[in-house]
C-alpha cells in the first residue's frame, strides 16, 4: 500500500515538473509581447487566457474526460468576452483552433511539417495578441516574433524524438534524430541569441571586462544553450524530458528571484541635524528602455509631494528636477555630462537650514534652496513616481559637518 503512495506521489512529481514548463512557457510569451509593446493594462485578463487556454490544450493531449476540456474551453471564451477589441478575439479563438487542430480533427501533431507550424504559429499569435497591432512592425516587435516561433518549432522537434511524447510520423522522426537534434540545437540557438538583445533593449544588462563591455543576457543565454545543447546530444530517447527538467529548475530560480526583488525596499536615510553632508554611492546594475529608467535619488523630501530629485539619464543628462505639491517640475536644471550610470558614482548633497549644494564625484553641478528646515530625508527607491524598473547598487553613509 506504501508503495503505491510512493509510486502515486512521484508520478505526481515528475508531471508537475514536467508540465509546469508548459505554462512558464505561455505565461513568458504573453509578458514578452505586453513588455515589447507597453501593453500591461491588458496583462491580468492575457495571462488568464493563456493559463486556461493552455489547460485546454492538455486536456486535450492527456485525453481526459471531455467534461475537463469544455471547462477550459468554456473559461478561455469567457475571459475573450473581457478583451478589448475584435482583433483579440479572433486571435484568442485562432489560438484555440490551433491546440485543438494539433490534437484532433485534422491532428496536425502526427503530420509533418504541420506539427512543427503548429506549435510555432500558437506562440506566435498568443505573442501578437499579448502585444496587439499597434507597433508590430517594429525592429524589437519583429525579433519577438522570431524568437518565439524558432523557440516553439526547437520543442516540438524536441516533443517527436522523445520516445515518451512524440508521434510515430511527426517531423522528428521523419528527417531522423540526429538531424533533428542539430535543427533544434540551431534553433534555439537563434531564439536564445535574438532573446538576449530583445531583453537588453527592454532592460539593458551591461557586463564591462576592461574597457570591454557584453550584454549579460547574452552570455546567460549562450551558457544556457550549451547545457541544453550537452543535455540534448547526450540523452538518445528523451531529451524532451531532459531538458523540461532543466527549464523547471530554471524557472524556478527565476521566480524565487522576482519574489526576493518584489520585496525590496527603498534605502533611506533622514536626519535632524541643521547641517551635514549626506554621501550617496549609486551604480546602477539593470535599468528599463528609457533614459530615466536608473535610479533616482529623491532628496530634501517633505512627503510624496513635495521633494527634489537628481536622475543621470543614459545618455549622459544630469538633471535636476522637483515635486511641489504634487506638481512636476522637470529639468529645473541640467547638464549633458559623460557620466555613464552603468559607472560606479558618488553623490554627495551638502546641507545647512536654507541651501543645499550638490556634487557629483567630487564637481559640483548645482547650488538650491531647501524646501524644509527640519528634517533632511535622502532616499533612492525604486517605488516612485512613473514607476522606472532599475535595479542598483546603492550606499548611502551620514558625514556630520561643523555648524
Amino acid at each position: 500500500m506504501n508503495s503505491k503512495k510512493v509510486e502515486l506521489a512521484s508520478k505526481i512529481c515528475s508531471d508537475i515538473v514536467l508540465l509546469s514548463p508548459s505554462f512558464f512557457h505561455v505565461i513568458t510569451v504573453t509578458f514578452l509581447g505586453c513588455l515589447i509593446a507597453s501593453n500591461a493594462q491588458l496583462l491580468p485578463q492575457l495571462l488568464f487566457f493563456a493559463i486556461v487556454s493552455k489547460c485546454f490544450a492538455l486536456t486535450l493531449e492527456k485525453h481526459l474526460r471531455r467534461a475537463w476540456s469544455i471547462l477550459f474551453l468554456l473559461l478561455s471564451l469567457a475571459v475573450m468576452a473581457y478583451f478589448p477589441t475584435l482583433f483579440h478575439v479572433v486571435l484568442g479563438i485562432l489560438l484555440l483552433i490551433t491546440y485543438f487542430t494539433y490534437f484532433k480533427i485534422i491532428n496536425a501533431g502526427n503530420k509533418p511539417p504541420l506539427d512543427v507550424l503548429n506549435h510555432g504559429l500558437r506562440y506566435v499569435l498568443l505573442y501578437i495578441l499579448a502585444h496587439g497591432l499597434e507597433g508590430l512592425g517594429s525592429l524589437l516587435s519583429l525579433l519577438g516574433i522570431v524568437v518565439v516561433f524558432t523557440s516553439g518549432i526547437a520543442g516540438e522537434l524536441l516533443v517527436g524524438i522523445d520516445s515518451k511524447h512524440g508521434y510515430s510520423k511527426s517531423t522528428a522522426v521523419i528527417i531522423g534524430a540526429g538531424k533533428a537534434k542539430v535543427l533544434a540545437i540551431l534553433l534555439l540557438f537563434i531564439s536564445f541569441t535574438l532573446g538576449s538583445i530583445v531583453l537588453n533593449a527592454l532592460y539593458e544588462f551591461p557586463l564591462s571586462v576592461g574597457t570591454f563591455t557584453i550584454s549579460a543576457y547574452l552570455v546567460l543565454s549562450l551558457t544556457l544553450w550549451s547545457v541544453f545543447s550537452i543535455s540534448i546530444m547526450r540523452n538518445h530517447r528523451k531529451p524532451f524530458s531532459d531538458v523540461r527538467r532543466k527549464e523547471f529548475l530554471i524557472f524556478a530560480s527565476i521566480l524565487v528571484l522576482i519574489l526576493i526583488l518584489n520585496h525590496l525596499g527603498e534605502t533611506i536615510y533622514s536626519t535632524n541635524d541643521d547641517c551635514g553632508v549626506v554621501e550617496v554611492n549609486v551604480r546602477t546594475v539593470i535599468s528599463g528602455k528609457r533614459s530615466w529608467d536608473v535610479p533616482w535619488i529623491v532628496f530634501d523630501y517633505v512627503d510624496e509631494n513635495n521633494f527634489y530629485y537628481i536622475v543621470l539619464h543614459k545618455n549622459g543628462i544630469l538633471e535636476l528636477s522637483r515635486m511641489v505639491h504634487g506638481s512636476r517640475e522637470l529639468f529645473l536644471s541640467s547638464y549633458q555630462t559623460s557620466l555613464n550610470p552603468f559607472d560606479y558614482h558618488t553623490y554627495v548633497l551638502k546641507f545647512n537650514k536654507a541651501n543645499i549644494t550638490i556634487y557629483v564625484d567630487n564637481v559640483e553641478y548645482f547650488n538650491i534652496s531647501r524646501n524644509s528646515n527640519s528634517v533632511f530625508v535622502v532616499k533612492v527607491s525604486r517605488r516612485i513616481q512613473g514607476d522606472p524598473f532599475w535595479l542598483a547598487w546603492i550606499n548611502i553613509a551620514y558625514l556630520p559637518s561643523e555648524k
